[in-house]
C-alpha cells in the first residue's frame, strides 16, 4: 500500500452531531467527559452496572 494513499480512520463523530449541545443529544447514566491527549480531543468514558442505563 502506498503511503501517499493512507487515510486517517478516526471521525469525530461527536462533533458531526453536536454531542456537546443538550438540545441535540441526551445524556444518561455514568458519563463523564475526559481529555484524550492522544487524539487531543474530548473522549466520554461510560461505566455502569447495567449497560442498558448507561448511554449517550
Amino acid at each position: 500500500m502506498n503511503s501517499n494513499s493512507w487515510q486517517h480512520p478516526f471521525v469525530n463523530i461527536f462533533k458531526h452531531f453536536e454531542i456537546n449541545s443538550s438540545k441535540k443529544c441526551v445524556k444518561q447514566g455514568d458519563i463523564s467527559p475526559i481529555m484524550d491527549r492522544d487524539l487531543k480531543s474530548t473522549v466520554y468514558r461510560i461505566r455502569g452496572l447495567i449497560p442498558a442505563n448507561n448511554y449517550i
